[in-house]
């Protein structure tokens, strides 16, 4: 056996040469041989790991080898654990103290990894398309263009995605299985706040939401990276209508917003998942007063804050506009041809705008409880044998309804404006050089009976 048929990686073991053979090699290896293998040995580690196994004239390598190691051999559960160790940290978010995996780009999705959505000023994270703007699965009910959840391949809206589990909850999923009123979800995880986290790890208030990006505004990002006042938020998809996009990419009088829950009911809802013929909305908190309250929880008379007509010196409520009905405010019916204001289902009264009476053969329009007035659909006063229609507080005005003058110790009804006529409330008559006190159409009873060409006395 010559060797030649030995496969490449074959090494030939060592062997250590007698003393006799030693002694006959010493004159070949000329003056250099008096360099003894103590000398040699230092050299040995500075070798690379092949000449290291080579044959020398000594036998350095055959005492290496038998000297016992002080470190523990490495096993193969050890290396695994090393490399896997490597791995998930080469995985991780490269983000100080992140313990998120890396998405796209080496981060997190919450510091800035992975594919934003390819429609300009969109921040959602998707490779191609977010859900806005056509991505994802669509919901199965046919006609509906939500986004599916979950493996029922239907919207939120037609009972899709997971549900808390708390019994009678019909609230989604936060997280943990439970909907936020019942304990899901993350909290912040700043100390001592018991706030929700929204992202980050963070609630809104200590920096869980995107701020504008105008440079030194520190409002929220309401849509497109910026605030509202700078322009930011998405605006109706309708051609030609600059509103706000309340929800499916329509404002709400094309249709956008959440619906009342009510079954049959297409009216946005304004609180409580109702509109406010359903019982949705906020009641003025002032005791026993079922007036819709505006801002500051509080209705008109009893100071309540709302948006006012644009035109100087007219104090009535916007409308949609900027102005009052009377300033050209609201919005007009979205029947053809027809340029009366609009009161609910985009339509005004003669177009179903406001539900008719429910008696059968009726064509009033209903008032209370779906009856019109001539079929008992207004409230009357609450004032024994008193016939009078009800207003607020369930007393007509001569029995106490309504609202009272917010002088300090008056006690009279308010005529307009929050005050009793004595301390400037209500309206005088619009007819040149007439002072008295109108009572409808902006004039007096003296001008509404004669017209204008009466002499004001």
């Amino acid at each position: 056996m010559d060797g030649s048929d030995l496969p490449p990686s074959f090494a030939m073991p060592l062997l250590a040469r007698t003393d006799e053979e030693q002694g006959a090699a010493a004159p070949q290896n000329g003056p250099n041989s008096e360099q003894t293998p103590q000398e040699e040995a230092p050299k040995a580690p500075q070798d690379s790991k092949s000449q290291s196994q080579e044959t020398t004239t000594d036998n350095t390598p055959l005492s290496t080898e038998a000297q016992p190691s002080d470190q523990p051999e490495e096993t193969a559960t050890d290396a695994e654990e090393k490399t896997t160790d490597v791995d998930r940290r080469g995985y991780q978010c490269r983000f100080e103290n992140c313990p998120k995996f890396a998405q796209a780009g080496g981060l997190c999705i919450a510091h800035g990894g992975g594919y934003r959505c390819q429609t300009p000023f969109c921040a959602f994270f998707n490779l191609r398309t977010c859900p806005d703007h056509g991505g994802s699965k669509r919901c199965g009910v046919t006609g509906c263009t939500r986004v599916a959840l979950g493996t029922s391949a239907l919207c939120c809206a037609h009972g899709g995605g997971r549900k808390c589990s708390i019994k009678k909850c019909d609230k989604y999923d936060a997280g943990q299985g439970l909907c936020l009123a019942h304990g899901g979800g993350r909290n912040c995880t700043t100390n001592g706040c018991t706030k929700k986290a929204i992202r980050y790890g963070l609630c809104s208030g200590h920096g869980g939401r995107a701020r504008c990006q105008v440079e030194g505004c520190e409002k929220f990002d309401r849509g497109q990276g910026k605030c509202k006042a700078h322009g930011g938020g998405y605006f109706c998809k309708v051609q030609g209508c600059g509103k706000k996009d309340k929800g499916g990419g329509l404002c709400v009088a094309h249709g956008g917003g959440k619906k009342c829950y009510v079954e049959g009911c297409t009216t946005p809802c304004v609180g409580g998942g109702r509109c406010k013929l359903h019982g949705g909305g906020k009641r003025c908190q002032s005791e026993g007063c079922r007036n819709w309250a505006l801002n500051g929880g509080r209705c008109r008379q009893h100071g309540g804050t709302g948006k006012r007509c644009s035109r100087r010196g007219c104090d009535k409520h916007d409308q949609g506009g900027g102005y009052c009905l009377a300033h050209g405010g609201g919005f007009t019916c979205t029947y053809p041809d027809c340029t009366k204001k609009q009161i609910r289902f985009g339509r005004c009264c003669a177009h179903g705008g406001k539900p008719r009476c429910t008696v059968a053969g009726c064509e009033r329009l209903g008032q209370a409880r779906g009856l019109c007035k001539a079929h008992g659909g207004t409230n009357p006063c609450s004032f024994p044998e008193c016939t009078r229609k009800a207003s607020s507080g369930g007393h007509c005005i001569r029995h106490g309804g309504g609202g009272r003058c917010k002088t300090d110790g008056c006690v009279k009804t308010s005529r307009g404006g929050g005050y009793c006529k004595a301390h400037g409330g209500g309206k005088k008559c619009t007819v040149p050089g007439c002072n008295e006190w109108a009572i409808g159409g902006g004039v007096c009873p003296q001008h509404e009976l004669f017209g204008t060409s009466a002499v004001s006395v």
